[in-house]
C-alpha cells in the first residue's frame, strides 16, 4: 500500500514537471523558428533590391532594337551615298581624263576620222573655211560634235558605226533629238552630195555650235 501511494506521489510529480518540459519546447522551438525566419527574410531583401536594380537596365533596353533599327537605315543611307559619290567621282575624272590628254592637230579629214579621240580639229576646220569648201569644213565641224559626244561619254566612237548608231547610243533624250535633227541635215549634204553655199553654211553651223555649247555647260 505505502509503496503503490509512493509510486502514484511519484507519478503525478513527474508528469507536472514532462508538461513543463514539453511546453518550454515548444516555445524555444517556435522561438528558433521565428528566428531563422527573421534571418532568412533578411537575407533575401537585399536579393530583392538587386532584382530591381537588375530589371532597370533590362527595361532600358527594350528601346535598343528601334534605336539600332535607326542606326542601320542610317548607316546604309551614308553607305550608299558614298558609293553615289565615288561613282560620280569617277565618272568625271574620266571625263577630265580624256580631254587632258594633249591631242594634235589633224592635217587631214582622212587623219581626223582615224584617230578622231586624240586629235585637234580647230586648225583644220579653219582651213577648210579659209579656202570656201563648205563641205569639208561642215564634215569637220560634224567630227567636233562627235568629239564633244565622246568626251562626255554619250557613245564609244568607232569608226565603222554610223551615225544612225550614234543616235541611238545617246540616252539623254534632248541631246538625241538635237543630234539626230543636225545629223540628217549632214547626212544630206555630205552623202547626198548637195552643194553648200556660205549662207547654208553659216546656218548649219550656228546649230551646231549651239549642240557644242550644250554639251560642254558646265565643263
Amino acid at each position: 500500500m505505502i509503496a503503490f501511494c509512493l509510486g502514484t506521489f511519484s507519478g503525478l510529480t513527474q508528469k507536472p514537471h514532462a508538461k513543463l518540459d514539453q511546453e518550454k519546447w515548444e516555445d524555444l522551438k517556435e522561438t528558433v523558428e521565428y528566428s531563422e525566419k527573421i534571418e532568412k527574410k533578411e537575407l533575401e531583401e537585399p536579393a530583392d533590391f538587386d532584382d530591381t536594380t537588375d530589371t532597370a537596365p533590362t527595361r532600358s533596353n527594350t528601346n535598343l532594337p528601334d534605336l539600332s533599327g535607326l542606326g542601320y537605315i542610317l548607316i546604309a543611307i551614308v553607305i550608299l551615298a558614298l558609293i553615289l559619290a565615288i561613282i560620280f567621282l569617277v565618272k568625271q575624272s574620266n571625263k577630265t581624263a580624256s580631254v587632258a590628254v594633249k591631242r594634235k592637230q589633224a592635217t587631214s579629214i582622212e587623219e581626223a576620222e582615224d584617230d578622231l579621240p586624240d586629235v585637234e580639229l580647230t586648225d583644220l576646220f579653219q582651213d577648210q573655211v579659209n579656202k570656201g569648201e563648205w563641205r569639208l569644213a561642215l564634215r569637220v565641224k560634224f567630227l567636233m560634235i562627235l568629239q564633244d559626244l565622246i568626251d562626255q561619254n554619250h557613245i564609244v566612237w568607232l569608226k565603222r558605226k554610223t551615225n544612225q548608231q550614234f543616235v541611238t547610243e545617246i540616252k539623254d533624250t534632248s541631246i538625241r533629238i538635237t543630234f539626230s535633227m543636225l545629223t540628217g541635215t549632214f547626212d544630206h549634204v555630205w552623202y547626198g552630195e548637195e552643194t553648200l553655199n556660205e549662207v547654208q553654211f553659216s546656218a548649219t553651223i550656228a546649230e551646231l555650235d549651239k549642240l557644242h555649247n550644250k554639251l560642254n555647260e558646265g565643263k
